[in-house]
């Protein structure tokens, strides 16, 4: 009899520990992440977060959600583009196609921050793709080879708060709403979850009037960023700030309104 009892109690609990098991594999590996995501290790977080979806009873949904929230450097806790295909595509995938363009911007931005190594890498990335702008590639390529700095000496690199002029689009301010509000789309998923608000996008005017760093400072969601963001890349070539009659960098802030009617 109590041979059975012992056994009958070892059912009982052997369910209960697997579960405590299963929550603490979970729990551990979701304050991994947070951890390391505090540390700015965003590719260790991601990595605990990927571990901690194996554990059973994990909470899919969270860790995605986690997952999708990391960073580049350079996006002042933002995420964008390049984050979203990191954890569609994974890093074996970086490289090929699904990021061509998102590598090809970035080697833009590279060459304004006097990157030009990290540049070249980057638009030989954006090449593995058959559809990528291999022309303007080729450009950008060309005017590193003939002059190895956008900016030299490098404090004109300097991205100027307060200009004596504001950098402008060609036209005008009306002009460039214009041109934004003929060309942009509601998405979907905004529709569909009935999301509206305002989408603040930065970028930087360069000297050439070339739009570099592009970036979503906040919006509602349901992808009212990306579709802004993706309009703001049709622009054309600003005229950019200057002091003192000299052209100068200058960082631009674009707020992008959604209004369900």
């Amino acid at each position: 009899m109590f041979f059975r009892l012992i056994a009958l109690l070892l059912m009982l609990c052997l369910p209960c520990a697997a579960m405590l098991h299963a929550q603490d594999c979970y729990q551990k590996a979701l304050e991994k992440g947070e951890h390391f995501a505090r540390m700015a290790k965003p590719d260790k977080a991601r990595l605990a977060w990927e571990k901690g979806k194996k554990c059973p009873g994990a909470d899919i949904a969270k860790l995605d959600e986690k997952i999708r929230s990391l960073t580049d450097n350079d996006l002042d806790g933002i995420p964008n583009d390049y984050d979203e295909c990191r954890f569609e595509y994974g890093a074996k995938e970086f490289k090929g196609c699904p990021c061509a363009a998102i590598s090809y911007s970035k080697g833009i931005d590279a060459y304004y921050d006097n990157q030009p190594d990290s540049a070249l890498v980057l638009f030989a990335t954006a090449k593995t793709c058959s559809d990528t702008k291999m022309a303007e590639i080729a450009a950008w390529e060309t005017k590193i080879a003939e002059k190895k700095y956008a900016y030299e000496p490098a404090e004109k690199a300097a991205i100027i708060a307060a200009p004596d002029k504001l950098p402008e689009f060609p036209g005008g301010e009306m002009e460039m709403f214009r041109h934004l509000y003929t060309r942009i789309l509601y998405p979907m998923k905004a529709v569909e979850n009935g999301v509206q608000g305002t989408v603040y996008l930065k970028f930087v005017v360069e000297t050439d009037g070339q739009l570099s760093h592009l970036q979503i400072v906040e919006e509602p969601g349901a992808d009212t960023g990306k579709e802004a963001l993706r309009v703001v890349k049709t622009f054309p070539r600003f005229n950019p700030a200057t002091v003192k009659g000299e052209p100068v960098r200058c960082y631009f802030k674009l707020p992008v309104k959604y209004k369900l009617e």
